[in-house]
């Protein structure tokens, strides 16, 4: 004879309270399961131990504790939070996917998250990187282990044993690797004098190309800008066989553009106008524009590998002059 179906039978309310029952029972089992106390050591050792140990490629300790993050923080937060509920269970994963997708693809909430810590004395240093977000594949697992709970014994070693592995869970969250670990530069201005600064701008004999900047193309030239340092002008007549015909030395300039017969270009904070001529050696500034465009004594901070690191640059005074780069003078 089969039994009756019991859940069919049950009044809605009490249905409601049966399944709220079973998920909170099923976060409090998974936060006592193997797979989750692994997941807990696995960050706490990757962050303490093997970042910078050389023991595992760097490309692996990367990316570890972001996968052992979002697989058992999610379910501290909920028993945080006393869910009781399948749908407040996945608006926590939802919550916790959409801050980590925040940290890793915006340097600005970053770092207001590690203000927030601050305040309450946690120290944090997060480091952008969208290839991070590859950690995200993991939080459907999790939520699927938590689904898959059930009971493992009369007594589920109760209120002590969750409140100790919540605890370590928290501060494995908060410890980051030891600051050896992350090269901070702190950096002092270099000045150039205003005066110097507005007789700077010549031509000069063309020089190797050490980083491109803009392209503007004109009639058989190509004026390619040199981020900070200036404009080499190439004869683009043959394009197999492009000949630099010489190096406009503006310093800060970051852009340009051509009307008619003239070249405008800016430099830090003014504009210079140059008069264009058939020999591009003859180029000669007409006109400097003062005053133009916004400060920006930050502009020559030093990038790596083509993305931009954390850097601590020092105070800055105007009155000294232009800032034309940043020397390193302590690693902390």
């Amino acid at each position: 004879m089969k039994h009756p179906d019991t859940a069919g039978c049950m009044p809605q309310a009490q249905l409601k309270g049966v399944m709220k029952n079973e998920v909170a029972g099923n976060i409090r089992r998974a936060m006592i399961s193997p797979l989750f106390v692994a997941a807990v050591i696995v960050m706490a050792a990757n962050d303490h131990l093997l970042k910078g140990s050389g023991v595992i490629p760097a490309s692996i300790t990367g990316k570890l504790s972001d996968f052992a993050f979002l697989f058992f923080v999610p379910i501290v937060v909920a028993f945080v939070f006393r869910v009781r509920s399948r749908g407040a269970l996945v608006l926590i994963y939802m919550a916790v996917g959409a801050m980590f997708a925040a940290i890793n693809l915006s340097g600005w909430f970053s770092q207001l998250v590690e203000r927030i810590f601050g305040l309450a004395m946690i120290p944090m240093h997060l480091w952008p990187d969208a290839t991070d977000l590859l950690a995200l594949t993991i939080m459907p697992l999790s939520i699927w282990f938590v689904h898959r709970r059930r009971a493992i014994s009369r007594i589920e070693l109760a209120g002590l044993l969750r409140c100790v592995v919540a605890a370590v869970s928290i501060i494995a969250c908060a410890a980051t690797s030891p600051h050896s670990y992350r090269i901070t530069p702190t950096h002092e201005p270099l000045y150039m004098s205003w005066d110097e600064f507005r007789s700077s701008a010549e031509v000069l004999p063309p020089r190797k190309i050490m980083k491109r900047g803009k392209i503007y193309v004109k009639d058989q030239y190509l004026y390619v800008n040199e981020p900070n340092k200036g404009i080499h002008v190439v004869d683009n007549s043959d394009p197999k066989k492009p000949v630099q015909k010489c190096f406009i030395s503006i310093p800060g300039n970051i852009d340009l553009a051509i009307k008619g017969s003239f070249l405008y270009a800016d430099s830090y904070v003014d504009m210079l106008v140059f008069a264009l001529t058939i020999n591009p050696e003859d180029i000669v500034m007409i006109r400097r524009i003062k005053d133009v465009f916004e400060y920006n004594p930050r502009q020559n901070l030093p990038f790596s590998g083509g993305a931009a690191r954390r850097f601590w640059p020092g105070p800055v005074e105007k009155g000294e002059g232009v800032v034309v780069g940043w020397q390193v003078i302590q690693e902390r």
